[in-house]
């Protein structure tokens, strides 16, 4: 994998629950780990996704793999330029554990 390529600032956001003051359980997500990396293959059509939406964008990001990247899992979420994207596929680039390729569907912008 060239460097020079991974040049976009990828977030990797984990699910967290927490009480609140009254003690009801709150799900919310925070930011696991910060890698560089590159967006590619941006394609747009109609895919059933985890939580039952049907999404319209994918979109493909690659990364270094190594000790963060490597739990990351569907649970989580990516964070990229204010968009968020559910995980809906991980692969491991031949199995070299060198690089993981993550295929995000477009959930939400944040504003």
């Amino acid at each position: 994998m060239r460097s020079g390529k991974l040049k976009e600032k990828i977030e990797f956001e984990r699910q967290q629950t927490t009480k609140d003051e009254y003690g009801q359980k709150s799900t919310t997500f925070s930011t696991f780990c910060i890698r560089w990396g590159e967006p590619f293959d941006l394609a747009s059509n109609e895919i059933e996704t985890a939580n039952g939406k049907t999404g319209g964008i994918r979109q493909k990001f690659r990364v270094r793999y190594d000790s963060a990247t490597k739990t990351v899992g569907y649970a989580d979420r990516i964070k990229f330029n204010d968009d968020i994207f559910e995980i809906i596929a991980i692969e491991n680039m031949y199995n070299r554990n060198k690089e993981l390729v993550f295929t995000g569907v477009f959930n939400e912008r944040i504003a």
